[in-house]
């Protein structure tokens, strides 16, 4: 499950770098303002997904404290 919320948040961070990179300076009122798109991608993406990731252990957790939910996710072993 983790690896998936990291795959997910490499996808996000290559994606966002490259809508990022095209802002990278901005011209406001005569000023010119310049910003990294490397940490807009990892600072953007990661105040969301690590949140999610801590919320989705959590009740993944909870779950598992059921039997029959744990029954229906374990795989028995042969």
């Amino acid at each position: 499950m983790t690896l998936a919320f990291f795959l997910r948040f490499v996808s996000h961070f290559i994606s966002g770098y490259v809508i990022f990179k095209n802002l990278d300076t901005w011209d406001i009122f005569g000023t010119s303002i310049s910003n990294s798109p490397v940490l807009y991608s990892i600072c953007y993406n990661g105040f969301y997904l690590l949140p999610e990731l801590v919320i989705t252990l959590i009740v993944v957790a909870v779950l598992m404290k059921f039997p029959v939910i744990k029954e229906k996710i374990m795989v028995p072993e042969k």
